[in-house]
């Protein structure tokens, strides 16, 4: 959990559960609300790991940082801090100092894996995606599309085809995967109709 640089007792007081805490979550509301404004750190971090395929490179055993900072052409200890993060929240486990295991959500990440969720981290954060949260502000206001806002022009509205590629994924399993008619995805790559 995300400690803001607050004086110690109100630090305490915001991660630690209190009386009036969500029993399931066991946090206080600041508690609850920092975890959610800091929750884009997670898929960030999600989506590097998916982006990078660490999943994959582990394996089914545990496997040291340098070995797949080796295999993933990344920094050792920057992989490192990446794959501690995420071992915080439960998608890999350290098995021992800088040696890391998969877990069953980092599975999910795996390709080999049946209803994996790589390409689907990997679509959530890929920057034509994610950039259009960052405009919510805006949309809100004006009430205007977040794609349109950002690509000014309908025909660049959402590089789906080129999207679709960089995951590889036929038009059948990328419209599975996000639950979009093959037929609509098609009109959306031929540009007869926007998303």
């Amino acid at each position: 959990m995300a400690t803001l640089p607050l004086q110690s007792a109100q630090a305490v007081e915001l991660s630690l559960p209190s009386p009036n805490s969500d029993p399931v979550q066991g946090f206080s509301p600041a508690g609850q609300l920092l975890s959610l404004i800091s929750g884009y750190w997670i898929t960030q971090a999600i989506y590097a790991a998916a982006e990078l395929g660490l999943a994959d490179l582990l394996g089914r055993r545990a496997r040291a940082v340098e070995d797949v900072a080796q295999a993933s052409n990344t920094n050792p200890d920057a992989l490192y801090r990446l794959l501690r993060s995420l071992a915080s929240v439960g998608i890999f486990t350290e098995s021992q100092p800088r040696h890391f295991a998969l877990t069953p959500m980092a599975v999910l990440l795996r390709d080999d894996t049946p209803g994996n969720l790589r390409a689907f981290s990997r679509f959530q954060g890929d920057a034509w995606h994610w950039g259009c949260w960052g405009d919510i502000v805006a949309c809100v206001r004006n009430g205007q599309p977040a794609t349109l806002a950002r690509y000014q022009s309908p025909r660049n509205i959402a590089p789906i085809r080129s999207l679709r590629r960089k995951l590889v994924l036929t038009q059948e399993e990328f419209a599975e995967t996000y639950m979009i008619p093959v037929g609509t995805l098609r009109d959306w790559e031929q540009h007869r109709s926007e998303p």
